[in-house]
């Protein structure tokens, strides 16, 4: 398995315990899965594809139809090739850069003491930072919420500043990888150091719980942070959608 197809893998294996820990729908292949939490955004809703099979691409579309959901659908590798065959609603709005960081070499990260990991407890605050963040009703990251256990294969992260949290972060954690997901500073709070903190803390606690590979599929709004803190790309997976994303235009 090479490095791009052990980041397909882990982030699959991210979205496979989400769905399980929520009760919702989650599949896959040896090329290919899906994550379905049911939200209403499309975000929420993903399939990856790295085979150019078409009857792969057919299923995910089947099974996304049954579920009258609106999703992302990401190619990656060969699944490029699948790019032509999509039809109206489904759209292609670009390419989204998945990028690595190797956790093994360079200056350790240095935890922040404003960073902690979130409880059950913290749920409600965790579903509306990202919510705000990202334009997405608490309802739907809510779910995001509900997936993530303290020291499990999903995690979630604040940072508080004069007792009030102010930006949050969910990783998935998989054999000796770390993955980032929903980097979530609200715009009222940005500008101040503290989504590169909080990144930088999560880290540095993920390479002390053994973890030498970071991992992350980059919107247009993370990208400059990412390349500034050392993270390089990887490949790029082209995304199509059949409604309008949070991340991605449409």
């Amino acid at each position: 398995m090479d490095d791009a197809e052990r980041v397909r893998a882990d982030m699959g294996a991210v979205m496979a315990t989400l769905a399980a820990r929520i009760g919702a729908v989650a599949d896959a292949g040896p090329d290919w899965w899906l994550g379905l939490t049911g939200g209403v955004a499309p975000d929420l809703n993903m399939a990856l594809l790295a085979t150019a099979d078409p009857v792969v691409l057919d299923g995910t579309m089947t099974i996304l139809d049954e579920a009258g959901l609106d999703a992302l659908v990401f190619l990656a590798g060969p699944g490029r090739e699948l790019a032509t065959r999509f039809a109206a609603p489904w759209v292609g709005v670009g390419a989204a850069p998945v990028m690595t960081r190797d956790l093994t070499t360079g200056p350790a990260e240095v935890v922040d003491g404003r960073v902690r990991q979130a409880g059950p407890a913290d749920a409600a605050v965790l579903a509306d930072l990202i919510a705000e963040a990202f334009s997405l009703s608490a309802d739907d990251t809510a779910l995001m919420a509900a997936g993530a256990v303290p020291g499990g294969v999903i995690r979630a992260w604040l940072l508080e500043d004069g007792g009030e949290a102010v930006s949050a972060l969910v990783s998935g954690h998989v054999d000796d990888g770390v993955s980032i997901w929903a980097m979530s500073t609200p715009a009222r709070f940005a500008r101040r150091g503290y989504g590169r903190a909080l990144l930088g803390s999560v880290l540095a606690h993920a390479r002390a719980d053994g973890a030498r590979v970071g991992m992350l599929g980059a919107t247009p709004a993370g990208l400059p942070l990412y390349e500034a803190t050392g993270w390089r790309t990887l490949e790029e997976w082209e995304l199509f959608t059949n409604a309008a994303s949070a991340q991605f235009g449409h």
